[in-house]
């Protein structure tokens, strides 16, 4: 599967520019994170996340009694943090899980490259750069998607081990399953698994069932030890843990349009080089099936935009735009000129990305204000108690940071109100003994509920 390839590199000047270019990088990246780890906002997504984890924490059921519309893994995950914190986590603390996971990938997706270009300091610039590509997508910011991206690229790496081990399929199964228990859209690396596993054994049918029934059978005892698990502890029944897994998969514009205007605009923001990519049908078929296992992951996760577009989104394609830049890089052309012109265009294009990241750094440092955000909780806990009922149109993050219920948590929980119809909100309304709104809210509030 994986090819051979060397990337063209001849002579030791281009070596120490290259180590030159990855010291700088590692420190502005590592810079950029420490910066927002401590000063980031918490941005909406990630209060929403909190706020439900802290309800689990206290003791409340999910499903059961805390509708959180999302498969548990990395809700859990962050309540250990808060156990290891002895339940005073500072919001930094659940920050670096989500950046962890994002270096996590950063490995495997290391040992990927390093197999296609043979080159440690080009795999490590590629790593690095897609470090940049997920701090440009919100990767400042917590959100699900780090999570997807690691367990699905560690099912991916363990199926293009070429069967060396039986046991890695098995494995590919368990991570698959992990992606998917981390949101839903992680089901979708098993369409590149399945496309990679078909071209080692070249379309054998029989060959290809075995592979495929072991990562079958990883992924189904992932789902059902996590089922047994809810059962067993909160007596969440079948029908009903197949509801909140199915849940809030089905949301947004739904467009085919705006999907494609979103897809332009990462390539013109965050991957121009996929404008080269048709030229690899013009190069040596080297590499061929494994160009098409990634061709197929990436329109696979690029398939959520097709229902919003949100910035987070784009993380998940962006280890597959990274795989395709080093298959430029290596590409073997008949034409030697051919070659070094989509060699250079690729390098120049990977180095633009770390430019927009630092460039979008400063629009997010200028524009982050934690302490700000903590002042502003406080004063709003002197009127409003800790633990409250509140209807809260606006910012989810104060949920986290004020440390509220919503009115009806085991029906609403904290979902967002534009989400919900008039009459559900209206009832919603009455129940709360509080309600906030912002500002900015203040035209939908109008408009939703006619006040």
């Amino acid at each position: 599967m994986i090819s051979n390839l060397r990337i063209p590199w001849s002579t030791a000047r281009k070596n120490q520019l290259l180590i030159g270019v990855n010291v700088l990088l590692t420190l502005v990246i590592a810079y950029l994170y420490s910066r927002i780890l401590y000063h980031g906002n918490v941005n909406e997504d990630g209060g929403f996340y909190l706020a439900n984890m802290e309800r689990i924490y206290e003791g409340f059921i999910p499903i059961k009694e805390l509708q959180i519309g999302y498969p548990p893994v990395v809700f859990y995950l962050m309540g250990l943090i808060k156990l290891c914190f002895s339940g005073d986590a500072p919001y930094a603390a659940y920050s670096s899980l989500a950046l962890l996971f994002q270096i996590g990938s950063g490995f495997v997706l290391f040992r990927m490259l390093s197999s296609i270009l043979n080159h440690n300091g080009y795999s490590y610039f590629c790593v690095l750069v897609m470090l940049f590509s997920m701090y440009y997508y919100q990767g400042h910011s917590l959100f699900l998607e780090p999570f997807v991206v690691f367990f699905s690229l560690c099912a991916l790496y363990l199926t293009l081990g070429n069967g060396a081990l039986k046991a890695h399929y098995f494995w590919a199964g368990i991570f698959t399953g992990l992606s998917f228990l981390s949101k839903q859209y992680g089901i979708a690396v098993g369409l590149p698994m399945l496309v990679c596993v078909y071209y080692q054994y070249l379309g054998e049918i029989k060959k290809t069932v075995q592979p495929l029934l072991l990562i079958l059978l990883g992924f189904s005892l992932t789902i059902a030890l996590c089922f047994f698990l809810f059962y067993f502890n909160y007596e969440i029944t079948l029908p009903e843990f197949y509801y909140e897994l199915k849940s809030n998969t089905s949301y947004g514009t739904q467009s085919i349009f705006a999907a494609f205007q979103g897809f332009a605009s990462y390539i013109v923001h965050g991957a121009p080089f996929l404008l080269l990519v048709p030229v690899l049908f013009f190069a040596e078929p080297n590499s061929r099936s494994f160009i098409l296992t990634t061709l197929t992951g990436f329109l696979a996760f690029l398939a959520p935009t097709y229902f919003v577009q949100y910035g987070h989104y784009y993380m998940l394609i962006i280890p597959f735009s990274i795989l395709f830049s080093a298959f430029l890089l290596t590409a073997d052309f008949p034409n030697t000129k051919l070659k070094r012109l989509v060699f250079v265009l690729t390098t120049l294009s990977l180095l633009y990305i770390p430019a927009r990241a630092i460039k979008a750094h400063f629009w997010v440092d200028a524009n982050s204000d934690r302490q700000g955000q903590k002042r502003i909780a406080y004063e709003i806990n002197q009127h409003i108690p800790e633990k409250s009922r509140v209807f809260l149109i606006g910012d989810p993050a104060y949920f986290y940071l004020c440390n509220f219920y919503p009115p009806q948590i085991n029906k609403m929980s904290y979902g967002y109100p534009d989400n919900f119809e008039y009459a559900f909100l209206e009832s919603v309304i009455e129940d709360a003994p509080y309600a906030i709104t912002s500002v900015r809210r203040v035209s939908w509030m109008q408009k939703k509920l006619g006040v």
